[in-house]
Formats: C-alpha cells, sequence, structure tokens
C-alpha cells in the first residue's frame, strides 16, 4: 500500500491575508486542483491531508463535497513542516502488515500543479532506489561565500537541482531514517529542511527525477496569478 501525505498547514504569512491552500482560484479551492490529481493517480492509495487545525471542518467539507475518496485522514499540523510531515506519518506507522515494497510520498500543498508524470516517475525511482526527490536543475549562476559575504569561488551549476516536491521513499526506510533522527543533536536535526535530506544524513541515496518550473511553490500574492494564468490555459 502506498501512501501520500499532502502537508498544507502553513500560516502564509508573505500572503498579504489571502490563503494559499483555501483560497479560491477560478471557482475552486487551490487545493483542490492537487488533491484532484492525487485521487486519480494509481500509485496512491492513501491520502493523509495535514492542515493547519483551524481549517480542519473546511478540509473535510472540501473532501465531501469533492468526493476525494481516499483522503482517509485529515489532521492537524505541527509547529513546523517537518513536524507536520511526522504528524501525518505517525498515522502510518499504526498501520499493521506494512510491506517492504510500501512508499510514501510526501508533498507541499502549495506546489498545486504537479503533473501526474513527475508523481509517476518519482513513485518508480523510489521503488527502485529508496528514495527520490522531483527537482529542476539550476539556471542561475551560484557563488560560494565566505563569512564576509566575499566570493570564494563560483559553483558547477551542471550538479546543482533545485529541490521541489513530491519526495517519495520506502515506508520503512523513512522509518528507520526516523528513529535515527530521533537520537541526533539538535543541531544536526535543524539541518533537515527537507524530507530527503533525512535520508543525507544517513547516506541512503536518493535518486533526482526532472519536474518542471510549473511545479512552482505559492509563496507570494503574484504567484495567484501566475497559477490562474497556467490553469486557465
Amino acid at each position: 500500500m502506498n501512501f501520500a501525505i499532502i502537508v498544507a498547514s502553513g500560516e502564509a504569512k508573505r500572503m498579504k491575508g489571502f490563503d494559499k491552500i483555501f483560497g479560491e482560484v477560478l471557482g475552486f479551492p487551490i487545493i483542490y486542483y492537487l488533491l484532484k490529481k492525487i485521487e486519480v493517480c494509481d500509485e496512491i492509495d492513501e491520502i493523509i491531508l495535514v492542515v493547519n487545525e483551524k481549517k480542519i471542518a473546511l478540509a473535510q467539507k472540501i473532501k465531501d463535497d469533492f468526493n476525494f475518496l481516499k483522503i482517509k485522514y485529515i489532521v492537524a499540523g505541527g509547529k513546523n513542516r517537518f513536524s507536520s510531515v511526522l504528524k501525518g506519518f505517525d498515522l502510518i506507522q499504526k498501520k499493521e502488515n506494512i510491506g517492504d515494497d510500501s512508499l510514501t510520498l510526501i508533498h507541499n500543498g502549495a506546489n498545486i500543479l504537479v503533473d501526474k508524470k513527475t508523481i509517476k516517475n518519482c513513485m518508480q525511482a523510489a521503488s527502485k532506489y529508496g528514495a527520490a526527490c522531483a527537482a529542476v536543475p539550476e539556471k542561475n549562476t551560484l557563488k560560494l561565500v565566505d563569512n564576509h559575504n566575499f566570493i570564494k569561488k563560483t559553483l558547477d551549476r551542471t550538479k546543482i537541482w533545485e529541490a521541489q516536491t513530491p519526495q517519495v521513499i520506502k515506508t520503512k526506510l523513512f522509518e528507520k531514517a526516523l528513529e535515527k533522527f530521533t537520537s541526533m543533536r539538535k543541531k544536526d536535526q535543524e539541518k533537515i529542511t527537507d524530507d530527503v535530506s533525512l535520508l543525507d544524513a544517513n547516506e541512503q541515496k536518493v535518486k533526482i527525477i526532472q519536474s518542471n518550473l510549473s511545479n512552482f511553490k505559492i509563496t507570494y500574492p503574484e504567484d495567484i496569478d501566475y497559477l490562474e494564468f497556467l490553469l486557465s490555459k
């Protein structure tokens, strides 16, 4: 059985009051467009939706109104993104008879326009290698600086990718990595900035899967205009 944890519990402080998860675009709640894709994804069996505690009733209404049958749990998020992921994964850990081939997909609720091909490719790669991460090649020139902001060197951007979601991990592998995480020093725990970073720390290889720029994360108010433009094409 494969699971999807959709993390949609952030406060969106940079959105100037607009709800980037439950606000409407073209007549539908923004998260509807994402949930619709996950719902029809053959590779996913169950969805766990992690939302702000104040939005649980609204999330339940969306589930009911649009008949999203794969959403099995709606749970309140934690104090940050990673703790929200853990709240979702805790429900998976309580299940019995999780097979060795079980996969857990983790996706940001604000990355609305992920396509089915990216999801499928990430799932297939994680099944083969243990973990996979959607990403796009870096196109800018990047500089490594010292503590005083003087350039030390220019990085080779051909080897640098900008990580996105989905990030997919074998369920039992993620469970083992979390066991090690709890024993890490707080300073090392703070270096875990996304889900597959947890595997970096445990020297587990993660396969990069090329995604596309339309799989962007809604962060600023102007992103809503871009989202509406892409949805209306």
